[in-house]
């Protein structure tokens, strides 16, 4: 990459000085001619350097060659953090004079608003939720570290409730909600339809918004559609109370709240009382062929390898398959059933085959 970045500032170095030349009374002329036998703009600007005499003047820069003036600024495209390199061209326009990094008025470049969860500066390395990536070191940067160590979304989102009173505290998960995934319909019903963990159902869609906002994207074992219908129903078809919990337990991997932790003053006990509920209904149910089930065991295995537990991440996607397999998902079967059903097998069988490979 930073290869291709000096070959860039090169190309755009050579651009501006041809651009600059064709205004030049004294240059016009010859530059035309070369671009009309077909010279390219690199062999044109290494003559333009040749012609010019040691110590001369040199070409001016192309916004004020062609009259732009201090309007350039407002034109120019984002720049990079690091100084000299150059601005995109906009369309419509010759081009534009080169914008250093160091005079942030130019351009686009601006510094982020501290009051968004977005803001501030951002370390360049990216993190996983895989193994070891326990929820005290989720942080996108050193400087926003705060105490235990939190993720930006979930430290704006504390900032946002401590702010206001009770009744603003209820709403402190929406703002950022509508960010993460805008979707997430209200409930109808109350959460104790779908866990005995939590009486909180702005917790449980602040959670579920953070799942698939930041895993449902790159790895999905169920069909998201049809889930968050029947779970804004209370519909028992393609939801369940073990997928409930098991996509809590991940969701909680993702949040810095102390109500997500069985013991508030631990983070590594991130989502443990919501991936024990969904335990304790598998272990409860007398059949586990069921659609949400096999999503379920795949939530939890992509849960405990977020944990580090490569053993039981395994254990769970192995068992996750297995039933998809007994249950026939992987055959295409024409028997009456209706679209969604179809839709929502192979989402089911889809994700416990790529979880399991």
């Amino acid at each position: 990459m930073r290869h291709e970045i000096e070959q860039l500032r090169r190309q755009q170095r050579s651009n501006d000085q041809v651009f600059a030349a064709l205004v030049r009374p004294d240059l016009w002329e010859d530059v035309l001619t070369r671009l009309r036998s077909g010279q390219n703009v690199e062999v044109i600007s290494e003559w333009l350097g040749a012609a010019q005499p040691m110590g001369g003047n040199t070409l001016p820069p192309i916004s004020r060659a062609i009259g732009l003036g201090s309007n350039a600024s407002g034109l120019a495209g984002f720049t990079g953090s690091a100084p000299g390199i150059y601005s995109t061209v906009v369309p419509g326009m010759s081009a534009l004079s080169p914008v250093s990094s160091q005079h942030p008025g130019h351009g686009l470049r601006h510094e982020g608003d501290h009051a968004s969860p977005w803001g501030g500066h951002f370390s360049s390395h990216s993190h996983t939720t895989r193994s070891n990536s326990h929820p005290d070191i989720m942080n996108w940067s050193p400087d926003t570290v705060r105490g235990p160590q939190q993720s930006r979304v979930g430290s704006w989102v504390e900032s946002q409730g401590e702010r206001g009173g009770p009744s603003e505290n209820q709403q402190r998960y929406r703002g950022v909600d509508q960010i993460l995934a805008p979707e997430i319909p209200e409930m109808r019903v109350p959460p104790g339809t779908w866990t005995n963990i939590t009486a909180d159902g702005h917790l449980v869609q602040h959670l579920l918004s953070l799942y698939f906002c930041w895993e449902y994207p790159t790895f999905a074992s169920l069909s998201k559609e049809h889930f968050l219908k029947d779970f804004a129903d209370g519909r028992a078809r393609f939801c369940s109370s073990i997928l409930v919990n098991a996509l809590l337990a991940l969701g909680c991997r993702f949040s810095s709240q102390p109500s997500t932790r069985a013991d508030p003053d631990d983070p590594y006990t991130s989502g443990d009382h919501f991936f024990k509920e969904s335990q304790r209904l598998f272990y409860q149910e007398e059949n586990h062929h069921t659609l949400t089930t096999i999503q379920a065991l795949g939530i939890m295995s992509i849960r405990e390898a977020s944990c580090g537990r490569d053993s039981e991440s395994w254990y769970y996607a192995g068992q996750s398959i297995r039933l998809a397999i007994e249950m026939g998902l992987h055959r295409i079967q024409d028997d009456g059933r209706d679209d969604d059903e179809s839709a929502v097998q192979a989402a089911t069988f889809w994700g416990a085959f790529a979880l399991d490979q």
